[in-house]
């Protein structure tokens, strides 16, 4: 079940109200994580909520399965997919196989999709950050950065577009241009908190970059602003991965300005986590004691860098 269609479609209900809608859109990503398919619970509990809150989800999928025709959908559900596993060599065969089979019937959202995946394929698999960009301004209709930067501060950018920009914006750091990442990235912040369309995990992502471009840039206080703000929005979302991150750039950035009294209290912290984390794995016992507790009972040596 392709979540991002159920959490559009809630989106587009003007009856709902925004705890409502969070709660079952959290409701929903759970449920993906536990079982996938049509014919799967998880489907039968998405069409209840559906229900509960007037709306027909079978309804809603019937028409996209119409739409685009079953096949293609799978297709398109498989790629995405592979996106969530980092599976960038397989996403490139896949969506180069789609483009070469479907070019002529495939909608202008489906192809901007789709340009959104191969230049993702592109900078991760064959580092051409160039040819990455230029992929990513074609499916945002942009002629160039600064363009970018001007999109998303006059228009109401969907999931997509967020996503592509977020791309673009991760293209050029990886190419070294880390200020105009860094200028993206905060355009992406204000659309998004404008609109109120990301739910906390992805917001969490994004300001983790946000934590991590000032310190790459030297902006300690910027740093500082941005981790203090990430943890907060740690508390709902358990990704100990990025909270660990945060705290680690947290306690550098108070080492540079000179608060060596901050610094050993976050890097402990950081290195309580880091020994917990295994990639986005959820820890949420680990996370409540890092948070709640100015000091925690971990056994390191700061200064020896010893357990």
């Amino acid at each position: 079940m392709h979540e991002g269609i159920i959490i559009n479609y809630l989106r587009r209900q003007k009856n709902i109200s925004q705890k409502k809608l969070a709660h079952e859109i959290c409701t929903i990503r759970h449920l993906r994580n536990i079982e996938k398919g049509y014919s799967s619970p998880t489907y039968d509990i998405i069409c209840k909520i559906s229900q509960r809150l007037g709306g027909d989800i079978h309804l809603l999928i019937n028409n996209d399965i119409q739409k685009y025709g079953l096949e293609l959908f799978e297709r398109i559900r498989e790629i995405e997919n592979l996106l969530i596993q980092w599976d960038y060599q397989s996403l490139e065969k896949k969506v180069d196989s789609l483009l070469h089979d479907n070019i002529i019937h495939l909608s202008s959202s489906i192809l901007k999709k789709l340009r959104y995946y191969k230049g993702v394929c592109i900078y991760e698999n064959s580092k051409d950050y160039n040819s990455a960009k230029y992929i990513f301004l074609d499916a945002l209709g942009c002629n160039s950065i600064e363009d970018v930067i001007k999109h998303l501060a006059s228009t109401f950018c969907d999931e997509l577009d967020i996503n592509i920009c977020n791309a673009t914006a991760v293209n050029e750091a990886y190419s070294g241009n880390k200020d105009i990442a860094f200028e993206i990235f905060k355009s992406i912040q204000s659309n998004i908190l404008l609109h109120n369309l990301l739910d906390n995990e992805n917001r969490v992502k994004l300001q983790y970059n946000l934590v991590r471009l000032s310190y790459d840039l030297e902006l300690y206080e910027e740093t500082i602003k941005y981790a203090l703000s990430n943890i907060l929005l740690c508390k709902d979302c358990y990704i100990v991965k990025f909270l660990a991150g945060t705290y680690m750039y947290l306690a550098n950035a108070e080492k540079k300005l000179g608060n060596h009294s901050y610094y050993k209290v976050y890097y402990k912290k950081f290195m309580y986590l880091s020994f917990l984390f295994d990639d986005n794995m959820r820890m949420k016992s680990a996370i409540d004691k890092v948070m709640n507790e100015n000091e925690i009972d971990f056994d390191y040596d700061i200064e020896k860098g010893e357990v």
